[in-house]
């Protein structure tokens, strides 16, 4: 009788150890029959079957499934990339459960940084790094299409689709309404994604959200009210039945969002720098909230005092200054 192959040992072992650490979290993905049958020196098919012959092939899959269901834990980096995803289509292809973001290259984002910053969170994240390849329509045109394609953790986002959001954002992210900073973070990676800065006469004017559903966008418009601003403006068009977009136009409103998120684009980033730099009158500051924990955005010295506003509650304050020195200015807005 042909002795055992010793490398079969190996590879159960190894097999094993790697479910092991999938299921405690320690890794993002589960090793495939490819990358476990370079290391044993086998063919994919060969090693799919060994690791069945064992029994070990049945409790991946079982792994796989178990970790379907489990969220991601809560991160500001997660929170950053379901907002971004909720503005390009969230998870697509895949017939019966989704396992693979596809999304053209101009929706994930025309700006490059924003785009690279979506595809280093989604290497952190998912343990993937988006590819980039070209389609071709039927009419002759071409684009660019992103795709993230892992089967171990894809599925876990669940579908970020705007039509779909608000369920998937009820199973699994309510963590994201319980936290101001992963609130912020939610609405800075959907304003990388589908915000539109306005101007006129080169003077800051407001931000508009661009939304494709209503249910979204009565979801989007509680969220900006839940983080402290007060009036995010509804557009619809098509005789008010189509969502259009969300505005937000106030100055009061506009610095408040200015001071809690950034952006990985050069003019977007100009933008909100303006705004932070918005002085508001008496009848636009709102009072600090009793029961807030307050982290103040200072305005720059003012003569003896700094106007100040809290990233929390939008609540306006004034500091007086020390007197001979200048108030450490980027300090304090860390």
């Amino acid at each position: 009788m042909k002795d055992r192959d010793p490398r079969i040992s190996e590879l159960e072992q190894y097999a094993k150890t790697d479910v092991d650490a999938y299921k405690k979290g320690d890794k993002p993905t589960l090793a495939t029959h490819k990358e476990l049958g370079l290391l044993f020196g086998y063919s994919p098919s060969h090693t799919g079957i060994l690791l069945h012959q064992a029994g070990i092939r049945k409790e991946r899959q079982g792994a796989r499934f178990l970790l379907e269901k489990l969220p991601f834990p809560p991160s500001q980096e997660l929170a950053w990339t379901v907002g971004y995803l909720s503005a390009i289509g969230g998870t697509a292809a895949g017939r019966e459960k989704p396992t693979q973001l596809k999304i053209t290259a101009k929706a994930a984002c025309p700006k490059i940084p924003a785009r690279n910053k979506f595809e280093q969170m989604a290497k952190t994240l998912l343990g993937t790094t988006p590819t980039i390849t070209r389609h071709a329509h039927s009419d002759g045109r071409t684009s660019e299409v992103l795709f993230v394609n892992n089967k171990n953790t894809v599925p876990r986002l669940g579908n970020l689709s705007e039509k779909d959001f608000v369920n998937t954002f009820n199973e699994r992210y309510k963590w994201i309404k319980q936290d101001a900073l992963y609130g912020w973070r939610f609405v800075e990676g959907r304003f990388e994604a589908s915000a539109n800065c306005e101007s006129r006469n080169n003077h800051e004017y407001g931000i508009r959200f661009s939304v494709n559903d209503t249910e979204f966008l009565n979801f989007l418009v509680d969220h900006l009210k839940s983080l402290g601003i007060l009036k995010p403006r509804p557009y619809f068009i098509h005789n008010h039945q189509a969502p259009h977009a969300i505005g937000i136009f106030n100055d009061r409103d506009l610095k408040l969002l200015a001071i809690n998120i950034s952006s990985t684009d050069e003019g977007k980033e100009n933008f909100l720098a303006n705004l932070r730099k918005i002085q508001l009158t008496d009848r636009q500051k709102t009072p600090p909230q009793k029961d807030c924990k307050h982290r103040w955005f200072i305005d720059e010295p003012n003569g003896p005092t700094s106007d100040a506003m809290c990233k929390n509650c939008g609540g306006e304050k004034s500091f007086r200054n020390s007197e001979g020195s200048v108030f450490n200015y980027s300090l304090t807005n860390k």
